[in-house]
């Protein structure tokens, strides 16, 4: 088990290993269906948290440090941290936990990360405010995209890997075309910062949650809202959808 509080975990493609990271840089992967004992990776510093973690296809495992979580209220909140810090990439053989490649990313935390369909590259979000795009396997940046006047904090990826779809703190929702460098376009979508987001499987809608208490439905194409749903004025703080189901 971890001895420091969890701050991230994903599952592996087949649906039995599950993956966590804490708030040590240690990364535990989990055999769900019992048939081996936890594996542990000392990914990052123990100073450094591991703030998000991607499985691809391929079975790399990709995670991103971060602060540790009072590190993370100072740099929001307080504005403490120094401009010029860098987070960490890291990607590593899930089967053996060999490291293949390591890479220094953004001058803020990292808030979240994914792979390509292809596997061939790393998207990123960060507090610092951009959008980052890196080869998986030399870790060389291939695109950083800024907009979102404050932190991004969320990020999907359409299924074809054309476009990304960033939320960010100061409430707005960007649409970035992956191929090509600029500003995405951009709307105010939320009264709070947006917290979850998620493309369905058609690529023409998106949706978004934000901790003033909305989920939203977006048309890719106009970018128009399509629905809203409220519960009882409650914050949300994450959100997940199910594949296959939309």
């Amino acid at each position: 088990h971890h001895k420091t509080p969890v701050a991230s975990v994903t599952f592996g493609c087949d649906a039995q290993t599950l993956v966590s990271g804490a708030g040590d840089g240690m990364i535990h992967i989990w055999d769900l269906g019992g048939r081996s004992a936890p594996r542990s990776i000392q990914a990052f510093a123990k100073s450094k948290a591991v703030s998000c973690l991607c499985v691809s296809r391929e079975g790399h495992l990709v995670a991103a440090s971060g602060l540790t979580f009072q590190g993370v209220f100072d740099y929001l909140l307080v504005g403490n941290v120094p401009g010029n810090r860098h987070d960490q990439i890291g990607v590593w053989d899930l089967s053996t936990g060999t490291r293949r490649e390591f890479w220094e990313a953004h001058q803020g935390p990292i808030a979240a990360i994914t792979v390509t369909q292809d596997g061939a590259k790393v998207v990123t979000v960060s507090h610092d405010g951009s959008v980052g795009i890196w080869d998986i396997t030399s870790g060389r940046m291939l695109g950083l995209f800024r907009g979102h006047s404050r932190g991004v904090t969320s990020l999907a990826l359409e299924a074809d890997d054309a476009r990304a779809v960033s939320g960010s703190l100061d409430g707005t929702l960007r649409v970035w075309q992956l191929s090509q460098a600029g500003t995405g376009a951009g709307r105010v979508a939320h009264n709070d910062r947006v917290v979850g987001l998620g493309v369905f499987s058609d690529d023409h809608t998106a949706v978004s949650a934000s901790r003033d208490g909305t989920i939203k439905l977006w048309n890719l194409a106009t970018g128009k809202e399509t629905a809203c749903l409220t519960g009882d004025n409650q914050q949300i703080s994450s959100i997940a959808m199910v594949p296959g189901q939309a």
